[in-house]
């Protein structure tokens, strides 16, 4: 029953292929857990399902391969999708990560008004769990069955270490999603940074393996992971840092107000914290560096992941800079915004520019947002009466369709 049907063959080729291909899944998905509870049997049906689907587009197995390959998760997604409603009804780790894993299939086949109601059911079962809440003092915040309150607080849960820091990263995941999708289409985030609770993720080499590097750390909330050792093993952490100011950003955007002065205290509060975080990345983790320590060193997942963490902070820079006329008129502030919002976009471009050889497969929601932002700035620049911004925005929006053409469905 739980493999619908499907050979044992066909799905343990496909996961196989899943945990070789997928990087943007292993981020949430830890390899070792999801073998062990596909081998016992206790894995989320729709996490198994949606995993399918995902691994089919990699797939070369004739069985599954289909031309073009965007089409091949098929018949995986439409099974996974008779398994929502019984997950929806079963809150749980595995059932959220199934549905994250749907949101990230559905945008990567261009809808987007289904990868938002994924999103939303990610996002409602992370917060319905406590994830948000998962390294508070008091315990994660879950929901009362009894609904003689509206919520309780659980001071533990049974879940391992893994199975913690998979839920940290799985919140990490959505909440960085559901933040720049609401500032896409014109909304005010769903949750705001204040009412998070969950330490930064762990190492990717901790991550992998299952356990922390020191044992003594076990899964205990007070201990905060740390930021050390190989920056490239820290990624994860850096766009966490990243996802909590960009919160920030979008709930001031988003909320602009008859109270100017407020408004103007808090830009530059959050243009100086902004800029902190960039500065304080470690050298390796600089442009200056990645093209020379990365680039063509036959890590282009390396290369790649760095590049979206500063097309992530080049990104926030144009949300934040952007919306400044929304709350002041002063000419100042106005001026050198938009000059920020140009060189921003412009940064972007350069990076596309450089990861034109960077597999397809690999670009992700973050990916795109970006892609999409900082296209917004090219085409205002379009308006423009200087000849040569005009000419460096069309050369800039060639650059932006031809990623945007090579990675569509």
């Amino acid at each position: 029953a739980l493999l619908g049907g499907l050979s044992p063959d066909l799905v343990n080729d496909l996961i196989n292929t899943l945990f070789a291909n997928s990087t943007d899944i292993m981020e949430v998905i830890n390899e070792k857990s999801f073998r062990r509870q596909f081998a016992a049997g206790t894995i989320s049906p729709l996490l198994l399902h949606s995993a399918l689907a995902a691994a089919a587009r990699y797939s070369s197995n004739p069985a599954v391969r289909t031309d073009p390959p965007s089409s091949a998760p098929a018949p995986f997604i439409a099974r996974a999708k008779t398994l929502v409603v019984d997950a929806l009804e079963d809150p749980s780790l595995g059932n959220a990560q199934g549905l994250m894993i749907m949101c990230m299939m559905y945008f990567s086949l261009g809808n987007e008004v289904v990868t938002t109601s994924y999103k939303s059911l990610a996002l409602n079962m992370c917060i319905m769990l406590g994830f948000n809440r998962l390294d508070s003092v008091n315990g994660p915040v879950q929901p009362n069955t009894q609904c003689t309150h509206d919520y309780v607080v659980t001071t533990t849960m049974a879940m391992d270490w893994t199975d913690r820091e998979a839920a940290r990263r799985l919140w990490w995941t959505i909440f960085s999603i559901e933040n720049y999708s609401s500032v896409c289409m014109g909304l005010a985030p769903s949750i705001q940074a204040e009412f998070c609770d969950v330490t930064l993720p762990a190492s990717t080499a901790e991550w992998v393996q299952g356990r922390p590097k020191h044992e003594h750390d076990g899964d205990s909330p007070a201990k905060r992971p740390r930021i050390d050792e190989n920056p490239l093993h820290q990624l994860s952490a850096y766009h966490a840092q990243l996802s909590l100011i960009f919160s920030k950003v979008a709930w001031l955007v988003t909320h602009t107000n008859s109270d100017t002065e407020g408004s103007v205290a808090q830009f530059g509060e959050l243009n100086t914290v902004l800029q902190r975080w960039y500065e304080g990345l470690p050298s390796e983790l600089r442009l200056s560096s990645v093209d020379t320590l990365l680039h063509g060193s036959h890590n282009s997942s390396d290369y790649y992941h760095v590049c979206v963490l500063h097309m992530r902070f080049y990104a926030t820079v144009i949300q934040l800079n952007h919306a400044i006329p929304e709350f002041t008129e002063d000419a100042e502030l106005i001026g050198p915004g938009q000059r920020k919002c140009v060189i921003a976009a412009s940064r972007i471009s350069d990076l596309l520019r450089s990861s034109f050889d960077i597999s397809v497969e690999m670009r992700d929601i973050n990916w795109y947002m970006c892609v999409f932002r900082a296209a917004h700035i090219h085409i205002y620049r379009l308006l423009s009466r200087d000849s040569e911004s005009i000419a460096r925005a069309k050369q800039d929006l060639a650059v932006h369709r031809r990623h945007l053409r090579e990675g569509g469905p």
